[in-house]
């Protein structure tokens, strides 16, 4: 599979401009034809199976949100070895996002700049997909977004939740991301404290109605300073947050890049990620004391570099960026090379290695 994605579909692909080839991939994998003769990729071993807040996943490598943001692929994308896979992020209403282009491709640095501003077809859409897809023991995250025009964003978040309550494995609540104007304050200060109440309010309600608890996530972003990741980490606790993605892109690092797009405006994801998502990562395990499963996001380009996350303090890690460098034969080689690394150094499984590093 390396090989025919080395040799033939990346050279393809990297001659078309970088959306068009994204919304080449996600009409290729939402084919029903293609998807059913797409042949299932598994690398399994127990070392790497865990259970974080209440869901069982056999292995810890994720597809991260903003792949596919309406939910298209279901039938699909579990093919290639994921052990979950987040969809989104998704709006309350339609919007087609910022101008184009708006997505760069940084070859030399195995990066990628990004402003597409929550494009997607509207929680309708996603819902109708999720339904069609129907009963799954696969893990579905749904990653949720205010509108961009939306001033009162508690009521687009509060109207997310409750819709996807009942087909998602998991909601992940999406406030970091550079591209929507305003929406990294509410990562901050009272926004966060009345956002995180108001969310935990109606999922207690939500689950006494369905009789199932469906974990709550928030993704915040690399850019915090030490003492803003102290006072998300304490309203986190606080509320009772089942878990933190961390992270989103990030609108710094561009110094050293070689691409010619590096002051592309946007947000900055793939291999120039690693150290400061890596940094932000053992910070937050630290200031929650283990306590909070965390999902480590940000650079992935292997297996030793996801191993990195998890002695940072990361349960589960996602890719997206690596996938674009590297192909789907990507999640299997991280699996392999995690469950490798865990031999090596003496852990009986992942929860043993967790945050070993960032203490």
């Amino acid at each position: 599979m390396s090989k025919l994605f080395n040799y033939l579909i990346k050279p393809i692909a990297f001659k078309l401009e970088p959306e068009k080839a994204h919304n080449l991939a996600i009409a290729a994998l939402s084919n029903n034809i293609i998807a059913k003769l797409i042949p299932k990729f598994n690398y399994t071993d127990d070392k790497l199976s865990q259970t974080i807040a209440g869901l069982t996943f056999l292995n810890p490598v994720g597809l991260a949100a903003g792949f596919d943001k309406n939910a298209e692929t279901l039938k699909s994308i579990y093919k290639f070895g994921f052990g979950f896979a987040e969809f989104g992020s998704v709006t309350p209403i339609a919007q087609l996002g910022n101008p184009l282009p708006r997505i760069f491709r940084l070859t030399a640095d195995e990066a990628i700049i990004n402003r597409l501003g929550f494009n997607n077809k509207g929680a309708d859409y996603c819902e109708e997909n999720l339904k069609k897809f129907g009963d799954s023991k696969q893990i579905i995250g749904v990653n949720i977004g205010k509108n961009k025009d939306q001033e009162d964003f508690l009521s687009d978040y509060l109207f997310l939740l409750n819709k996807f309550y009942n087909y998602a494995s998991y909601i992940a609540v999406n406030i970091s991301s550079p591209n929507t104007p305003g929406l990294r304050d509410l990562q901050h200060n009272e926004n966060l404290e009345i956002l995180l109440g108001q969310l935990m309010e109606l999922k207690n309600k939500l689950k006494i109605k369905f009789n199932k608890s469906v974990p709550l996530f928030i993704k915040i972003s690399p850019d915090n300073d030490f003492k803003q990741l102290e006072a998300i980490a304490a309203k986190v606790l606080k509320h009772q947050i089942d878990g933190v993605i961390i992270s989103n892109t990030t609108i710094n690092d561009r110094e050293k890049l070689l691409s010619s797009h590096k002051n592309q405006m946007g947000g900055l994801s793939g291999k120039p990620l690693f150290n400061r998502a890596n940094t932000t990562l053992a910070r937050f395990y630290k200031l929650t004391q283990g306590i909070i499963p965390l999902i480590g996001v940000g650079g992935i380009m292997n297996g030793d570099d996801a191993y990195q996350k998890i002695l940072y303090g990361a349960s589960l890690i996602q890719i997206y960026t690596g996938i674009i460098y590297k192909g789907f034969g990507l999640i299997n080689r991280i699996n392999q090379q995690i469950s490798d690394n865990l031999t090596r150094d003496g852990f009986k499984d992942i929860s043993e290695a967790v945050g070993k590093k960032a203490t």
